[in-house]
């Protein structure tokens, strides 16, 4: 699975405080295998660990994951789409709830 940032998630993710910034980062490989899953099967239930929490959210072609739950929450909003033919990962935003404000 291939992964792009947008210009907004990079600067969000610098925004983070340094152990937030360590705790995505660590669940990135639980992330992209469920991606992996999701674009071969499409079975949205079994793709990703129950403790990520991703979603699409409600009409539209956007994603949200879950990685941290304690104040500050932490989310990342992505999306899927093809590139070269193969399914890839855009990281939108991340941060706390206020980041579905701007997506």
């Amino acid at each position: 699975m291939r992964f792009r940032s947008n210009p907004s998630f990079v600067s969000d993710f610098a925004a983070l405080r340094l152990s937030h910034q360590k705790m995505f980062r660590d669940r990135m490989k639980e992330f992209s295998a469920g991606c992996d899953t999701w674009a071969q099967s499409g079975a949205v239930s079994d793709a990703w660990p129950g403790n990520l929490r991703v979603h699409r959210l409600s009409n539209s072609n956007l994603w949200s994951m879950t990685w941290h739950y304690r104040r500050p929450h932490g989310r990342v909003v992505f999306q899927f789409f093809e590139d070269g033919g193969e399914t890839t990962v855009r990281l939108l935003r991340i941060g706390g709830h206020e980041i579905y404000d701007d997506v």
